[in-house]
């Protein structure tokens, strides 16, 4: 739509795909040739039954739970002609009815992975629990912050994250610092290494991204200029460019670079996850751009 008429009815076009920020990130790693499990909440529903019917062929959905007596969790997004989200509509209230139980259950699945990605749907005390048994076992855990709402989600410590990956509003709330300027950033990636995150990366869409680490490296990198299609899921793509290529032995910047261009090949698609995403395609990307 072009613009948005409070009060009235606007003319609109949709498009439904599979979503939820760690189905995708799931999506994403799967078809770049990664091995990946999914622990999610899913409801009895047509909806629930797509999304594992989509997915299975790509990622084990093992560990994910069916709750007959909740509906999937659902994201609309309402976007402009240009491809940018002018407003977003989040029903994740199946999350709630998780607990501590549902972690523990599973941790086998935890305890044997690489990396362990956890957005902030969850309720406060997994969230809580799966940063300390990560940090108990010793395992990487890279945190996706999915809104400002769902930050506050967060325990004040951060001891155990490896990767904290949040948008400019997210990171601000998170820091408790305005970002108006480069330095900003910066500022706010310093506080929220100190709550004890290893590696800090704020994105800023069209001006891509800033990192620090706790090792004291820090850089700003700007994203290639592309038609953007549909900015859904280019966030979890950037997160899982940046898993990806930690995975293969990069350096902070460089994947971040892989992120970016994760996330920029995602922009060109109406899918929340490009559906031709691969390797080859990713480093042909990389090698054009940077």
């Amino acid at each position: 739509m072009d613009g948005l008429e409070e009060g009235t009815s606007n003319s609109a076009k949709t498009e439904q795909s599979g979503g939820g920020v760690a189905r995708n990130i799931a999506e994403n790693l799967a078809r770049l040739e990664m091995s990946v499990s999914l622990l999610s909440a899913i409801g009895e529903d047509h909806e629930g039954i797509w999304l594992l019917d989509r997915l299975k062929p790509l990622v084990d959905t093992t560990p994910s739970i069916i709750i007959p007596t909740c509906r999937t969790g659902t994201y609309t997004a309402v976007l402009d002609k240009k491809g940018e989200m002018k407003i977003a509509l989040s029903d994740m209230g199946i999350n709630d009815d998780l607990d501590v139980e549902i972690i523990e259950s599973r941790w086998g699945y935890f305890t044997s992975a690489k990396m362990v990605v956890l957005d902030t749907n969850f309720p406060s005390v997994i969230l809580t629990r799966v940063i300390e048994k990560c940090k108990q076992f010793n395992t990487p855990l890279c945190i996706t912050t999915v809104s400002t709402s769902k930050i506050k989600r967060l325990p004040a410590q951060l001891l155990g994250v490896s990767f904290l990956i949040a948008n400019k509003d997210e990171a601000s709330l998170l820091s408790g610092v305005k970002l108006t300027s480069e330095g900003d950033y910066f500022k706010a990636c310093e506080i929220i290494l100190a709550k004890g995150v290893e590696r800090v990366i704020i994105t800023r869409g069209e001006n891509g991204l800033v990192f620090a680490t706790q090792d004291g490296e820090a850089g700003a990198i700007m994203p290639p200029f592309v038609h953007v299609v549909d900015v859904t899921g280019a966030g979890d793509a950037l997160a899982s460019g940046i898993i990806y290529a930690h995975h293969k032995g990069m350096h902070i910047e460089d994947a971040c670079k892989i992120g970016i261009i994760c996330a920029s090949v995602t922009l060109t698609s109406k899918e929340t996850v490009h559906p031709q995403l691969n390797p080859k395609k990713l480093q042909h990307a990389f090698q054009e751009y940077f």
